[in-house]
């Protein structure tokens, strides 16, 4: 059996090392509860099994409490509750209750992050950085995306061709068309749009020749 060689603190949590180069997280409630001696032989699935029962209640209240701030992703809600020390088996059924109860939906919120995009100056390219970012699936990313009107997208390009423009008006017309580019690119806006936002900003301006 594993032999437990010490211990690492850190922010309320406990890095528990053992002879075998496991090391375990949980909450440093969870390890003065079940405390263990150095060099103290376990049996890993009991003694995991006594944290997980300790730690179901907490973890459930914890993950509200993180939805009562804002809507977040499964993985968002996973990364919260393992750097809190809750034990994997503990949040993937918490995960579930949540996902039952219909108050996490990663499909659902990106869905409404691809309705706001446009109106956010988001691009399509950038959309997607966003939603693989907050750890959504590929199979959801490509969904929401689909929703994205790109007409509403050009839309949005424009808008915020016409905004940055304010700040290049005195250049010449190559030296703005190339910071518009550059600057609505890295908005994620696709090419045809950046494209025709510019041309019509520029075309609109009393400078254009």
């Amino acid at each position: 059996m594993p032999l437990f060689l010490d211990k690492e603190e850190k922010r309320g949590a406990v890095d528990l090392i053992f002879d075998d180069r496991m090391r375990i997280k949980i909450r440093k409630k969870d390890f003065e509860r079940f405390p263990l001696e150095r060099h103290e032989e376990i049996e890993y699935e009991e003694y995991l099994n006594a944290v997980a029962g300790f730690q179901a209640k907490d973890a459930y209240e914890d993950a509200l409490s993180l939805l009562d701030y804002s809507a977040r992703t499964e993985s968002e809600i996973k990364k919260k509750l393992l750097s809190k020390g809750y034990l994997d088996a503990v949040i993937d059924s918490v995960i579930e209750r949540l996902k039952d109860a219909r108050l996490i939906d990663d499909r659902q919120l990106a869905e409404r992050i691809a309705e706001n995009a446009s109106d956010r100056g988001i691009g399509a390219y950038a959309l997607k950085r966003k939603l693989k970012l907050r750890g959504i699936s590929e199979e959801d990313v490509e969904y929401a995306s689909s929703l994205m009107d790109e007409d509403k997208e050009k839309e949005g390009a424009k808008r915020e061709c016409e905004r940055l423009y304010r700040k290049y008006a005195a250049l010449s017309v190559r030296e703005a068309k190339a910071k518009l580019s550059a600057a609505l690119s890295r908005r994620g806006y696709s090419w045809d749009a950046v494209s025709e936002a510019i041309e019509s900003v520029l075309n609109d301006s009393d400078d254009y020749e």
